[in-house]
């Protein structure tokens, strides 16, 4: 049986260790001079600055090829904008709101490749790969951030493939759902946001 083809971003799946999620976040921020909506499921760059309060990180979606700090889990309620119907589910562009990231490189990730150019193979595993990101949906809240296949072949890349997620309906092949881990992290040693 085929895999669905139904992208929903990255989902925190584990721990590297073997130990379980037990769903750590951090309160992130994004802010209106940010005009990029972001998703459940996207992950998400920090950007050098707090927020207005100087508590909370401010964050922008991570585009293919960035570094990233997490993946947004969670929205705080918009109680500005009562007339969204999905006010917990996801940030309209240009908008100011506070969300909920899963930090750290030994999380693991559930995430669906593309098989734009082919699919994945069993000896990718342990390869670097981007993520390709597309609109996610304003009915469901989901990202539509999907592992690009293409870009396996990379000495560095933001994620670690580790292995198909074991569960039914998904198989080796076109849309198949991996276990991932975050490679090119902003929370590692290394130079700082510039």
């Amino acid at each position: 049986m085929a895999n669905t083809d139904a992208a929903f971003g990255l989902v925190p799946f584990g721990t590297t260790d073997g130990s379980d999620y037990h769903g750590k976040i951090r309160e992130v921020e994004f802010v209106t001079g940010d005009s990029v909506a972001c998703f459940l499921g996207d992950a998400v760059k920090l950007t050098g600055t707090t927020g207005t309060d100087g508590f909370t990180p401010v964050v922008a979606q991570a585009a293919a090829g960035n570094s990233i700090v997490g993946v947004i889990v969670g929205f705080s309620p918009d109680f500005e904008n009562e007339s969204f119907i999905n006010a917990g589910s996801n940030r309209l562009a240009s908008t100011s709101r506070k969300a909920q990231v899963c930090f750290g490189s030994d999380v693991l990730y559930v995430a669906q490749e593309d098989s734009d150019s082919g699919a994945l193979v069993a000896a990718d595993a342990g390869k670097n790969i981007d993520v390709v990101v597309a609109a996610g949906s304003t009915v469901t809240g989901v990202s539509g951030m999907e592992l690009d296949s293409s870009s396996a072949l990379q000495a560095s890349g933001q994620f670690r493939l580790h292995h198909v997620q074991n569960k039914l309906d998904n198989e080796l092949g076109a849309n198949a759902q991996w276990v991932v881990s975050i490679n090119e992290n902003q929370d590692d040693h290394g130079a700082g946001v510039a």
